[in-house]
């Protein structure tokens, strides 16, 4: 039941609010109208007078916003070719070096007529970690 109180105070706040609001956006309009009519001026041509100024406003602000969006085209055009041109430049250097011609290669040495006596491919043996941790008699049979 509180609850439903609150809201309903909230919703009628906010009813005047938007009320309060609307009559203070029509004031100096009609604060306008009447000071010209306590001067003698009628208030109708005034009227218009706000219509004509705002339609001329809104057609000289949509020409303006044309004009900057086909200038900012332009811009991008331009921006667009400039790196175009850029890379087709580094393409064209990139196939340059690309077809130019291979140095020769360096003939390999001639082998030799014997083949080292070595362990495998790698010239020498390598000790795992368990037997580098051994002492070098381990495992042999030592005479005596």
């Amino acid at each position: 039941m509180p609850k439903t109180i609150i809201k309903n105070v909230a919703q009628q706040i906010g009813q005047l609010t938007g009320e309060i609001g609307e009559d203070i956006k029509k004031q100096p309009g009609e604060m306008a109208g009447k000071v010209l009519e306590q001067m003698g001026v009628s208030a109708a041509p005034a009227a218009d007078a706000p219509k004509v100024n705002l339609e001329e406003m809104k057609a000289k602000e949509a020409a303006q916003s044309q004009q900057a969006a086909s200038q900012i085209s332009k811009q991008l055009e331009q921006e667009i070719d400039r790196l175009r041109k850029i890379r087709e430049e580094q393409l064209r250097q990139r196939r340059k070096t690309s077809t130019a011609p291979v140095p020769p290669q360096e003939v390999p040495a001639t082998p030799t007529s014997k083949p080292s006596r070595r362990f495998g491919m790698w010239g020498r043996r390598v000790k795992s970690a368990q037997e580098q941790a051994q002492p070098e008699t381990a495992g042999k049979r030592v005479g005596g």
